[in-house]
């Protein structure tokens, strides 16, 4: 009897958002997974009682406007902490 050594190829498709919210900055929302970013980021996890009902968190708050953040520092920082390929320039 002859040993079967057959391969089998096999793809698992990135998984639905189960927990999604969006980060709001300046009218501008982008969404993220919650449950990815409770798990890379421990301010996240740490609060995540704070945010439970929440679907839109502010990036900024009014006492903190003087803070300016590019679309492009926002979208990395997302990447980051959703397992995605990211990059961060100087600027």
């Amino acid at each position: 009897m002859e040993a079967d050594s057959s391969n089998f190829s096999f793809h698992i498709k990135k998984q639905a958002i189960m927990d999604k919210k969006y980060f709001v900055y300046h009218d501008e929302k982008y969404p993220i997974d919650f449950d990815l970013l409770k798990k890379n980021s421990r301010y996240f996890y740490q609060n995540q009682g704070k945010f439970k009902n929440v679907q839109n968190i502010e990036l900024i708050n009014e006492e903190q406007e003087h803070i300016k953040l590019s679309d492009e520092s926002i979208k990395a920082f997302i990447s980051c902490c959703q397992n995605e390929p990211c990059s961060i320039n100087k600027s």
